[in-house]
């Protein structure tokens, strides 16, 4: 269960939800495994650069069409995605407030704001914006069905598998869509039906329209994503590099390659991709992270704290403008650092999003508070659902009590790496 900030958001549509509409891919960019292989992210983002100035223009001069600052914060949101910079989010939704502002009422971008304020996890906001939408005069079949999906994606971050699943078969026999297809993946994915996931992935290949290599490389991503869940780093390699064959140059592959590479030993590769990705984001605190943790490996404490103390403001800012966004995604970092306070961010987290995944985090941090039966109690909460992952296992097996060695045994059987044991040593590189 590897979850980053830049990495969810890319995937919405972000959070940790379906995959970019696909009129309008949800991707990110910058550099590719090598840095002067970058020609089709970077086309990418220019033209966007190029669209968002244009219809900035036209704004300006029809100032009292909403429909067009609706558009303008679509360009935003595809921005953000393909640059890993958070502001272009902050942009997007300051410009659908601004469209709301001028539609007359009954009117306004309802479907785009229940997708923002998905990716952004105020899951309570989603389905005021769906309804308003739905109780317009016409609404044809696409929107049906994309409004169903939606629900769906909603239901599956609060847990709820059963309706998540009805959401996106509504969905699908509306209309055959990739984003309600991946739905399925992820309900797939979470029930450690690995072999499903790959199948529908597959699917979700023969809907993609045209040449839409960002979406093609996304789903190879997505691949590698599940490789890496089950300690295939090998297999997720491949993934990834195919992924970057599609779109070169889409620093969230970049930073994939460097995840695993890191686990494999191959340090030198991964640091020298986490410092390009640096750059190319802005300096992203989920990516001055793990080049921190990597230098602290190393030995380099006085670059090591310097990096994280660069990502700790980061993650105060997000924090403080975006807490329903940025409390999950901000975890990793503080668990190491501020156990309490990382409890505190899993537990907000939780409240919002009380799936799996999230309730994982939430075990995590009981463990690292010393609140050992605190975090069995989750665990055992969450195995009550239909979530699986070698993490959730583990953090059981850490716990300790009379079920550690079957959640023991349950997580080395999904990915052999999850619990350290003495046949089964950190990689090159890691923590002694």
């Amino acid at each position: 269960m590897r979850l980053g900030w830049a990495a969810a958001w890319a995937a919405s549509s972000m959070g940790c939800g379906s995959p970019p509409p696909e009129a309008a891919p949800p991707a990110p960019t910058e550099v590719g495994v090598e840095p002067a292989a970058a020609p089709l992210a970077v086309a990418a983002a220019e033209g966007l650069d190029r669209e968002i100035a244009g219809t900035e223009a036209l704004i300006a001069k029809h100032d009292n069409d909403w429909t067009r600052r609706e558009e303008l914060a679509g360009l935003f949101q595809r921005r953000a995605r393909l640059t890993g910079r958070f502001a272009d989010w902050i942009r997007a939704d300051e410009t659908l407030v601004a469209a709301f502002a001028i539609a007359p009422e009954g009117s306004g971008p309802h479907l785009s704001a229940a997708r923002l304020e998905f990716a952004l996890h105020r899951l309570d906001g989603v389905e005021p914006h769906l309804a308003a939408h739905e109780r317009r005069i016409l609404v044809d079949e696409p929107d049906r069905a994309e409004i169903a999906r939606i629900r769906g994606d909603v239901a599956l971050q609060r847990g709820d598998h059963a309706t998540a699943r009805t959401h996106y078969d509504a969905s699908l026999a509306l209309r055959p869509s990739l984003p309600a297809t991946y739905g399925h993946v992820q309900l797939a994915w979470w029930e450690a039906r690995f072999d499903d996931a790959y199948a529908l992935l597959d699917t979700c290949d023969t809907l993609v329209h045209g040449k839409d290599e960002n979406t093609r490389a996304w789903l190879d991503l997505q691949r590698g994503l599940i490789a890496l869940d089950r300690g295939r780093w090998e297999e997720a390699e491949r993934h990834y590099l195919a992924a970057d064959l599609h779109f070169p140059g889409w620093y969230l592959v970049i930073e994939h390659l460097a995840e695993v590479r890191a686990e494999m030993g191959r340090i030198a590769e991964a640091e020298a991709a986490w410092r390009a990705v640096i750059d190319s984001t802005g300096g992203a605190p989920e990516f001055l992270d793990a080049l921190a943790e990597s230098r602290r490996n190393a030995g380099d404490i006085q670059s090591a704290d310097a990096l994280a103390a660069r990502a700790e403001a980061g993650w105060r800012d997000l924090l403080s403008r975006y807490p329903t966004a940025a409390s999950g995604h901000a975890f990793d970092h503080f668990l190491a650092r501020d156990p309490a306070f990382a409890l505190e961010l899993a537990r907000k987290d939780v409240a919002v999003r009380p799936n799996g995944s999230v309730r994982t985090r939430l075990a995590a941090a009981l463990l690292a508070n010393g609140d050992a039966p605190g975090a069995r109690a989750e665990v055992e909460a969450v195995l009550a659902t239909p979530y699986r992952s070698a993490a959730l296992y583990a953090v059981g097996a850490e716990a300790g009590g009379p079920q550690a060695a079957d959640w023991r045994s349950a997580a080395l059987a999904i990915d052999p790496h999850s619990v350290d044991a003495p046949d089964n040593p950190p990689p090159p590189g890691g923590p002694p």
